[in-house]
């Protein structure tokens, strides 16, 4: 069963996409940044768990990273498509940016050497949670509406991002893929 625990974290995200964008189109704001966070943290912690206990070759799983770029995409899209379409016209914006970015980003790293194609897949990984955490803070602020619980989750949002950093900063920095050799 172990074994299962990276895809089924990974696929939690799919009907939470969903979810997500159903309760933003609802405002419901609160259930929304209950759902995106749970979302978030199954995005966090998958790939801890996938390493520890590798998932193996699946018949929908052929490439490891297809299965979870897929519901990373559905999430962050739904998520961003919701906002946009019920909150500022930042979100439209920033969904144009994004839709144009991840693009250009996916035909540079089929194109790129592998080296600068991983350098790439990490940058664009760190920008991916940051408009992750920038989405979930807009949510907080619609749910708490400036209340000081509103600013206590937000400060516990902090906290946790930096123990995430923390926890994934050396297997960012330390992979093999991602550190100068001197060749690229």
């Amino acid at each position: 069963m172990r074994y299962y625990l990276a895809d089924v974290l990974t696929f939690i995200r799919f009907p939470a996409a969903v979810a997500t964008f159903a309760l933003i189109m609802a405002e419901q704001w609160l259930v929304a940044v209950l759902v995106f966070g749970l979302a978030i943290l199954t995005d966090a912690i998958d790939g801890i768990v996938a390493r520890r206990w590798p998932p193996g070759e699946r018949w929908y799983r052929k490439d490891p990273h297809t299965f979870d770029n897929a519901g990373d995409s559905l999430l962050f899209f739904g998520a961003l498509v919701g906002l946009a379409l019920k909150v500022q016209p930042l979100w439209v914006i920033i969904l144009a940016v994004s839709v144009v970015a991840s693009g250009i980003i996916l035909f540079l790293i089929a194109k790129l050497r592998p080296a600068w194609a991983e350098k790439l897949d990490v940058a664009f990984g760190w920008c991916f949670g940051m408009l992750l955490a920038a989405m979930l803070v807009q949510l907080t602020v619609l749910a708490f509406d400036g209340s000081p619980l509103g600013t206590l989750v937000l400060v516990t949002y902090g906290i946790v991002a930096l123990v995430i950093v923390v926890a994934k900063w050396d297997r960012m920095t330390s992979r093999p893929e991602v550190t100068y050799t001197g060749t690229w």
